[in-house]
């Protein structure tokens, strides 16, 4: 603006000059009287010669201020370039610090990478980006925490921001929830197929190693097969089915899906989605159906197995509100429950992990499978129309022996 301001001034002052020079009056007495060849014979006015050397001045200047003024334009561009570029990477920081991750990291194009037509509007809503960031930040922070739990260290200062990045993900599940994708509570919508196949994806392109074209075909194909699957499995219960035996079904084919992509990812890359110490850990692995059995867990602690005996039976029956005359048939289904676990199972004692909620999901998954059984026993001797055969097929707390 300045230097817009100066040039302007500039030629006013070059041009009020000339002006003046050729507007000026000739002396009115002898030159207006003289005759033609006293006029000729007159000598030149002796500013004459000065007209040609004051024009060429003003060129000279008139020159010189417009290389000025180009060098000055030239400076303003460049600046304002540099404006734009550093409001842009405040733009940046400020976005990746909500997000909290680096403004260079990868990002993920809006939208699901993998749609799914039934469920296309819970798709939509997720802001994927954000997701695989929350994602690719998690499983190292819960490694860190899962190796100061080993160690009988403190956590580190990192592992604060676990809530953090939880956020997103809670908020996604809702989401899933609340535009009907199935499943056992919020987590069981949030670990759909369709929600996994594209969680998988963004994770792994938040994480620096992407999936391969053929990788993405291989999910793909996965993913429609065992949604169909599943579908199915859906449409096969009755009125009679038991909820314990839903979740059963729904984690079965939840964990088939994630064996399989631990078949096609690169070591690297199943690293990267859930850390060994990590695997198969009720809550710390977020990509097995460990997300769904602990919404479900019921830990049961003891000291030594012979207490359970002792202990359960008197809990079951309150829990259920067994009438007197159907005890002795719930009494006698716990025994044989208690009978039917694996050599070994009650005599195992918890390891530091497990301790803090991060039981192994096939203890849970083998708990489950000897509950359901004793369910159905109970529900066999029963009365038709016993109330507590209804309690029985509505539960869906698993519970677990813990022995500490």
């Amino acid at each position: 603006m300045n230097a817009r301001i100066a040039i302007t001034a500039l030629v006013c002052a070059v041009l009020g000059a000339a002006a003046g020079w050729y507007l000026k009056p000739t002396e009115p007495d002898r030159q207006a009287d003289a005759l033609p060849a006293e006029r000729a014979a007159s000598p030149a006015p002796a500013s004459a010669p000065e007209l040609g050397s004051g024009i060429t001045v003003l060129k000279a200047e008139l020159d010189g201020a417009r290389k000025e003024r180009e060098v000055e334009l030239a400076r303003r561009m460049e600046a304002e370039q540099a404006v734009a570029r550093l409001q842009k990477e405040v733009q940046a920081l400020r976005s990746a610090a909500a997000k909290g991750t680096a403004p260079d990291a990868p990002q993920v194009a809006a939208g699901a990478r993998f749609e799914f037509q039934k469920y296309k509007q819970a798709l939509e809503a997720v802001d994927w980006d954000v997701a695989g960031d929350a994602l690719a930040h998690m499983s190292p922070l819960l490694g860190a925490y899962a190796t100061s739990l080993i160690e009988g260290k403190p956590p580190p200062p990192s592992v604060g921001q676990i809530q953090r990045y939880n956020g997103p993900l809670v908020t996604a599940a809702l989401q899933a929830q609340q535009t009907g994708i199935p499943g056992t509570g919020t987590n069981g919508a949030f670990t759909h197929i369709s929600m996994l196949a594209n969680m998988v994806y963004v994770t792994l392109v938040k994480s620096g190693k992407p999936l391969t074209e053929s990788q993405e075909k291989q999910l793909r194909a996965l993913a429609d097969e065992l949604l169909q699957e599943d579908e199915r499995r859906l449409a096969g219960y009755g009125e009679g089915s038991f909820a314990l035996e839903k979740i059963m079904g729904e984690t079965a084919i939840k964990d088939r899906f994630y064996g399989a992509i631990d078949k096609m990812v690169s070591d690297e890359q199943r690293e990267l989605l859930h850390p060994a110490n990590l695997r198969g850990r009720l809550s710390f692995d977020l990509f097995s159906s460990g997300l769904v059995w602990a919404t479900v867990l019921k830990p049961m602690r003891y000291a030594k197995a012979e207490e359970l005996s002792g202990h359960v039976p008197p809990q079951f029956i309150a829990r259920f509100a067994v009438r007197a005359e159907h005890k002795s048939i719930v009494e006698d289904a716990i025994a044989e429950w208690l009978k039917s676990f694996p050599a070994g199972y009650l005599d195992e004692k918890s390891d530091v992990l497990a301790a803090n909620g991060a039981v192994k999901i096939e203890r849970v998954r083998i708990a489950a499978e000897r509950q359901l059984a004793m369910f159905k026993t109970i529900v066999s001797r029963l009365p038709a129309d016993a109330p507590e055969a209804v309690r029985l097929r509505t539960e869906s707390a698993v519970f677990v022996p813990m022995r500490r």
